[in-house]
């Protein structure tokens, strides 16, 4: 495999290495390496993102009397 690329077996080995922590490997003991699917990546949700202003207002402040079924 390395002869004809003209690379030591230590640099592919390296390689294979650095591509496995950046996942876009997967080594499977007795199986081989093989490229990993694609990662599941989200678009965080945001109410911006749905055209509309985030806001908050103060609906009531007051005491609140316990009850004996609450911790």
């Amino acid at each position: 495999m390395t002869k004809p690329f003209g690379v030591s077996r230590f640099t592919v080995t390296r390689a294979i290495e650095i591509l496995v922590d950046e996942g876009l490997i997967r080594k499977g003991q007795g199986l081989g390496s093989f490229v990993a699917p694609p990662s599941l990546q989200r678009a965080p949700f945001t109410v911006e993102a749905q055209g509309r202003r985030a806001s908050h207002r103060l609906l009531h402040f007051g005491p609140v009397e316990g009850r004996e079924s609450l911790p």
